[in-house]
This record gives structure tokens, sequence and C-alpha cells, in this order.
């Protein structure tokens, strides 16, 4: 629920403002890098890249073996001015003005720029580049000496002749995705020079180069299946197969795309993870670009290749209620019935925080107090455990470092932890319902994976397989640490199923049971928190009893509702049936059954 504080300390904000500027710069010092390369250096007519030729990128596959980024060849036609001569050295024009308009009918361009081309100086000018083989192979068709395919066209063209001195086709490769601006953030960019930027293309780019080998060496090599055989091996010899799966990818980027319009939101992220492996199977965001042609971007907008979900941070809200609730129960201060007096305030350091509803609620289960999004209850919660127990349940579900995941770029976000000098009495409570605390939604999803998988935090990550020469070897999942006991996790988990079933019917599945949490956050602005900006969130996963997937959708400042609960759930009820029919995980009923039998 919304989290508001009474005498808001500005302390903690003036902090989370010096770390997000240097987040910023870090990042910036990139994109400086970045529009240093000044794309116009790559463009001739039309906008289209050229460059010299490079060596092979590797292959990027999704999980069942569909292109996401491969190298393809496309042609620069090129002449040289000087070629143009006759015997007594003069340019001859007249033969430049007829090779530009045989060139300009096979280009499809205007036969002027062509004949500016053909009188530069040096040996040789681009004409025109981004040309398809059908194209080159034309051109080379009117070589001298070779006689063009019949019919009216080539009747038309019947009299254009050139030597290879003055008229030739050269090959370059060029990155291509083929999805266009489909998972963009994750897979990053490649430059003409062949330099990879973001994302898990420029985290293996020295493998993809085939610079490196498998990191994973040791790891037993299988060999691909035969529906993979239709694009790997490359050309590299070095690919990648991720854990991302086109079909929920393909749900969730539609998704997204649906709620930030529908309530005006100016952006958001969706990540549904695999709990049991840390398995990345989508991960969208908006705004999005297309890396086809990132220069578009390059120096209008550059901060749009920044991946959200693992570069930028936020002050989660409520969601964060799960950790906290999570840290009680496994501790041993609470239970899911203990009882709690809410009198709708706590004064904690100076500063007096509320519920958001600014409502007494008078005596609370744990359990009523995570149904009801009670900030007031949560924090007697982080009172009765303590700052030094709270915080180490804190540190321990990874929040204040890195997840490790493999993509560039990662952030580490901010926990003032109670032995800091910027810590204050009144920072505890804000913590335990998420106000005052910075985290990637990479971090938050991984953390309440951690409660769908018993309580095992595990290491997120995009890469399934590393592929040399056709031979793949797995990469295998990590296990962080066991952060909570499992008869905590399995507590937890029904104490969410009752929060969804009680308070989020939008986000119910028929046929499974759906543990979750929402969150809304109010956005610093300056030394204050804005009066109507926030972010609106909620992850879940699902079956509760045996989870499929965790999923956190997050949306930037909407403006129909600020609440978290009322446009981020139904997100949430949106995309699981799809997803859960995609993974081909039968409703409970059966599946109990199933185990039954």
């Amino acid at each position: 629920m919304l989290d508001r504080a009474q005498g808001r300390p500005a302390l903690r904000l003036r902090i989370l403002q010096i770390v997000l500027a240097v987040i910023i710069l870090i990042l910036a010092a990139r994109l400086l890098e970045l529009q240093a390369l000044r794309p116009e250096r790559y463009r001739v007519s039309g906008g289209v890249a050229a460059q010299d030729s490079r060596p092979p990128l590797g292959t990027i596959l999704d999980i069942n073996g569909q292109p996401l980024a491969a190298d393809f060849f496309l042609w620069k036609v090129l002449v040289n001015p000087q070629a143009f001569q006759d015997e007594g050295g003069r340019q001859a024009e007249e033969e430049k003005q007829r090779v530009a308009l045989c060139l300009a009918e096979i280009l499809d361009m205007p036969a002027g720029e062509i004949l500016n081309a053909l009188h530069q100086d040096g040996v040789y000018a681009i004409v025109h580049s981004g040309v398809s083989l059908e194209v080159a192979e034309e051109i080379e068709r009117h070589y001298q000496g070779e006689t063009p395919p019949e019919g009216d066209e080539a009747q038309a063209l019947a009299g254009c002749r050139w030597t290879r001195g003055q008229v030739w086709t050269s090959a370059y490769r060029r990155r291509f995705y083929p999805q266009g601006e489909f998972l963009a953030h994750l897979l990053g960019f490649v430059t003409p020079d062949g330099d990879s930027y973001y994302g898990v293309g420029e985290k293996y780019q020295e493998f993809l180069r085939g610079e490196t080998g498998s990191p994973l060496r040791r790891q037993k090599a299988h060999t691909l299946p035969a529906d993979f055989s239709i694009y790997l091996p490359s050309e590299a010899g070095h690919d990648l197969i991720l854990t991302i799966d086109r079909g929920i990818q393909f749900v969730i980027e539609r998704a997204l795309a649906r709620a930030v319009q529908s309530t005006g939101a100016e952006g958001g992220s969706i990540i549904v993870m695999d709990p049991a492996t840390g398995a990345i199977l989508g991960s969208a965001s908006i705004p999005e670009y297309d890396p086809n042609t990132y220069w578009r971007h390059s120096e209008e907008n550059p901060a749009i290749f920044i991946d959200p979900t693992i570069s930028l941070v936020y002050e989660p809200g409520s969601v964060f209620k799960i950790v906290t609730v999570a840290a009680g129960l496994d501790s041993g201060a609470v239970t899911p019935d203990s009882v709690f007096y809410d009198p709708g305030q706590l004064e904690a350091g100076g500063h007096v925080f509320q519920n958001a509803d600014r409502q007494s609620h008078g005596e609370v289960t744990v359990t009523e107090i995570l149904v009801h999004s009670l900030n007031v209850g949560v924090a007697q919660v982080g009172e009765k455990m303590g700052p030094e127990t709270f915080y180490k349940y804190v540190a321990r579900f990874g929040f204040g470092r890195k997840t490790g995941v493999d993509l560039a770029h990662e952030v580490d976000g901010l926990v003032k932890f109670p032995d800091s000098r910027y810590w204050s009495l009144s920072d505890l409570p804000a913590n335990t319902f998420g106000q005052g605390i910075s985290v990637t939604p990479l971090q938050m999803v991984t953390a309440v994976a951690a409660v769908a998988n018993g309580g095992m935090l595990m290491r997120p990550h995009v890469v399934d397989m590393l592929v040399e020469d056709g031979q793949a070897i797995k990469v295998p999942p990590v296990a962080v640490a066991q952060v909570i006991r499992p008869e905590t996790a399995r507590l937890l988990t029904e104490m969410l199923v009752t929060v969804v079933e009680q308070g989020f019917s939008r986000a119910r599945v028929e046929g499974y049971r759906v543990a979750g949490k929402s969150g809304t956050a109010q956005v610093p602005v300056g030394d204050r928190y804005h009066e109507e900006w926030t972010i609106a969130s909620f992850a879940g996963f699902a079956p509760a009893d045996d989870p499929a997937f965790v999923c956190l959708i997050k949306l930037d400042k909407p403006k129909t509702s600020p609440w978290g609960g009322q446009v981020a759930a139904p997100v949430f009820g949106e995309i699981a049936p799809q997803i859960l029919r995609i993974l081909q995980v039968p409703p409970d009923a059966e599946r109990q059954s199933l185990e039954e039998d």
C-alpha cells in the first residue's frame, strides 16, 4: 500500500539521490563512449550502416532454438572515379553519366547522387550500402563481357557495361535482430565495428567473438538437438542459447505495452523467472528501442539503452513486506497468528509513519497485516525483531549487492545498515515496508523467488547453454544461500495465497492457487516524496504449492490509479494463465490427482 510518513527524513532521500546520481554517472560514461563513435560515420545514403569487414560474432538463440541475434551479409556498391578516363587523361563525362543512369535503375536511387560519387577524388567512393545479395548479383551481371538475363528490364539495361575496376560490390557483416524491439534491453546491440553494448551481448562479447573459450570447459558437452542445427554452429563457432522463452517474452511484452498505455504510465518492466533454477524466462521494459537501428537514439535519447531491470533502482514499497514477514517468521519473532495492536501511526527517530488509509485497525494478526498491507503493523514486526535481525535477513536475501546475473551493467542498489553513519532509528520502520531502501526489479523478483523455492536463493541467469563448434555446455544453476527455512517459506506462501484470495481477485488464475503481494511506493523528488507519483507493482508466483514461475510487474507513475493492486495485479492475472499454458503446467486438481495415482 501507499507508504506515507509525516516529517519525512530528508537525509535518507538525499543519500538515495547521491547513490542514484553515481549510478547515472557511471552509465552516462558508457553512453558517452557510445556517442563518441559518431554514428554519422557509419551512415551513407538512406541511413544504412556500412563498414569494412569485421570478425564474425556468434548467434544467439532462445531456449527453443529460435534466432534472437545473428550475423548476416549486406553489400555496398563502390566506384572508382579515376577509372573513367580517356587516352588523354581527361575524365570521360559521358561514360560517367551512362554508368550513373544504369546504376540508378538497378539501385532505385537518383542518378545525381551516383554522379556526385563518380566526381569525388580518390580511387573509390561508396555509392550505396545495405543492398541485398540479389542486387549485388544484378550488378555483377553487367560486368564487361557478361550477358544480362533476358526480359524487358534486361533489354532496358542492355547498354549497361562496366569493368570491375569501375564498379564493384563488397560484402560486409551486420548484426541482425530478427525480432526488432523484442528483448532489446537484454540483448543489447552491436556497432558496425563489431563492438557489443549492453545486455548479454556485451557480457559475452569475447566468447561470441571466439576470443575466449567457454568458462565451463570442465562441464560435459552435449550434441545439440537436430532442431538447433538450422542456425548452429555459426561461422564464429561460439554461440549462446538463452533461458528466454520467446513465447513467454511475447506474452509479457504485449501485456506490458497494453498496461502502460491503459494506465498512462511513463514506462514499466516485467520479469518472469524459474524460481527453482534462477533462469530468466522473460524480461521486458518500456520505453524500448530497435537494436537494428540503435543509432537513431544514440544522441537524442541514449538513456533508452539502459536496462531498467538491472541498472535502475527504485523504492519497492509494500512488496518488500514479503521480506520483512519472512524475516519475522524465520527468526521466531512472530507467527502468522501473532497479534499486534495497530493504532494507525507509529513514531520512530522523530518521524511519524502512518498506514496508507490513515486508519487504525486495532488488533490484527501478521497475516492480516499482509492482507491489508499495514505499514504500522509491519513496522511493529520489524521492531519485534530489532535492527540486527531484520538487516541480517535483508542482506541474506541479496539486497545491497549485485545478484550476479550474466548481463552487463548491473548495479548494487542501496541499503543503509545500522553500522552506517547515515542510518537512523527512523530507517528501520521505513525499510520494513519498502521505503528508504533502493532495489533493482531483478533483486526484488529474485528475493520473492527464494520464498517460492523453499527459501533457497538462486543466482539469476539468462544463458542456458554455451555452444562451441556445435557442442553445447549447459550452464548449471547456482544456489546462493538458504535464506529462510523451507517450513518458513511454506508458511509465508500460504499467507501470500490468502493475500491474493482476499485482496486481489484480478490476480487470481482459475484452477490454480496464486501467491502474491502488491506494492505502491512514492517517488522521491528533491528532499520529499511526490504527492501523486508512485511506482505500482505486484509480485506473485504459481502454482503456489509447486511454483513454475515467479513474476514481477512494475509500472512507473501510472495515472489512472496509483495503487499496485489496481494497475499491476491485473497484469499478473492476464499473463499468468498464458505462461502456465506455455510451460504446460496442469491445473492444481489435475496435478494432485496425478500425484495420488
